[in-house]
């Protein structure tokens, strides 16, 4: 475990950072949008329980869960270190749709899952994230840094 840990992700223009001391964090961000392939993906990357979920849900309602699960997948993987060649399918995530999201499962180890602590974000209009930390008693803060354009002296 590193002193200070540091994740960051971006999707069009929003970027997000995590620092922790202490131990390990992920972080990801997505746009919500449609995701033309997202059924394809799912039944490739999502864990059997997870795929028969996504399935049971009306087709309007795909695209924002499965962005909700690609980014809880995604913070882990950067958390451990593993990156998206760790295993999407390895991580099983429990999704309801007014309750946080809730990591259950890691393929391998029975006690995996309760190691790390899940937190889902929404950081501006129209994104969806997740943070993952090892750890319980996660107490996240935030700050939002004004445009990047106006601090350089570019653009409106």
């Amino acid at each position: 475990m590193r002193e200070l840990s540091l994740s960051v992700s971006h999707s069009y223009d929003l970027v997000l950072y995590a620092f922790a001391r202490g131990r390990e964090i992920g972080i990801d961000v997505e746009l919500v949008r449609q995701v033309p392939q997202g059924d394809e993906i799912a039944a490739r990357f999502f864990t059997l329980r997870e795929q028969a979920a996504y399935l049971s849900l009306e087709e309007r309602d795909r695209p924002h869960a499965f962005l909700r699960w690609w980014t809880c997948k995604e913070a882990y993987l950067k958390a451990t270190g593993a990156g998206l060649g760790g295993g999407l399918d390895a991580i099983d995530v429990a999704l309801a749709r007014d309750e946080p999201a809730k990591l259950v499962r890691v393929a391998g180890d029975g006690h995996e899952a309760t190691r790390w602590s899940l937190t889902e974000l929404a950081p501006a209009d129209a994104y969806l994230g997740a943070l993952v930390a090892d750890g319980r008693e996660l107490q996240p803060r935030c700050w939002h840094l004004p445009d990047a354009r106006a601090c350089l002296g570019i653009g409106p």
